[in-house]
């Protein structure tokens, strides 16, 4: 990295930076450290010179030491505005650090949590709600609906009748009060329905920004599993394993705004085992296993 071009991230000198770029500098090249002029300067809280680098088509998720984002050390620092122009940019706000033991693990609303700063940990919220309904919306769209609503043969009335709640039903129409009226519905669909209402599921609580039904529960309980498929039972491997890549990040996003919404809900691993089964279900989808 030119020794201008990083002193003038760091000191926020928008002009030297622009001068740099008309001579065709790399707006991602590193320093000695691995950090870029984005990541300078939002450690520095710099806003113009992070708005104007992000205009620039400067990479938002390059990680440097402790794989630190330029999001995360603009937290770190305490610079909410330049958190925000981050968020808004689209930051990749899962990725997690590593290494130290302040940074190992944590997210940037980890972090921004350990250092109460509200204004970010709000936006992350929102950021993170937003995107799981979009991605929730997008994914499934496609996916045609059950011939089967349900394939057990041993069904009590009551069961029976929460299944049926669902009947005709488009996924894109469950309401919250489906949810809490039939929260054991998903134990008794078909993988066929389980697959086409879960997203409705999803959607109903993301909507009414609400974590409370049993159900919620009930999903996050599926798929804290064992990381060896060998110990996936009847139930999970014949649904969770008929999800597309596309799907599956639907699902994760919804579980990190579930985990930013309620973190002390479930034991204190639990959500890491859920990410775990979900990426390594994405794995497995992508055939990467297979290679």
């Amino acid at each position: 990295m030119q020794k201008n071009w990083r002193e003038a991230a760091i000191d926020g000198d928008c002009n030297t930076l622009r001068a740099c770029l008309a001579e065709n500098i790399d707006v991602d090249s590193l320093d000695k450290y691995g950090q870029t002029a984005l990541m300078l300067a939002s450690t520095n809280g710099n806003d113009a010179a992070v708005e104007m680098l992000i205009e620039c088509g400067a990479a938002l998720n390059i990680t440097a030491k402790y794989g630190l984002s330029a999001l995360m050390l603009a937290i770190i620092n305490h610079h909410e505005t330049t958190a925000g122009l981050l968020v808004s940019a689209n930051a990749d706000i899962r990725l997690r650090g590593h290494g130290a033991p302040g940074f190992a693990n944590k997210s940037a609303f980890d972090l921004a949590v350990g250092n109460g700063l509200t204004g970010t940990i709000q936006t992350l919220v929102k950021s993170t709600k937003d995107t799981a309904r979009n991605l929730v919306t997008a994914a499934f769209a496609d996916r045609p609906p059950p011939a089967l609503l349900t394939d057990s043969q041993q069904l009590s009335d009551f069961e029976h009748d929460e299944v049926m709640v669902f009947d005709q039903m488009r996924w894109q129409d469950i309401e919250l009060a489906h949810v809490e009226q039939a929260a054991d519905a998903v134990f008794w669909f078909s993988p066929e329905a389980f697959c086409y209402y879960l997203p409705g599921f999803l959607l109903a609580g993301l909507r009414e920004n609400d974590v409370g039904s049993n159900a919620f529960d009930s999903i996050i309980g599926c798929l804290d599993r064992s990381p060896e498929p060998d110990y996936w039972d009847d139930f999970f491997r014949p649904r969770f394993t008929r999800f597309t890549v596309p799907e599956l990040d639907a699902i994760l996003a919804w579980v990190c705004w579930m985990e930013m919404v309620q973190p002390d809900a479930f034991h204190d691993t639990t959500y890491q085992r859920v990410r775990d089964t979900l990426e390594l279900l994405k794995w497995r989808e992508s055939g990467l296993h297979e290679a």
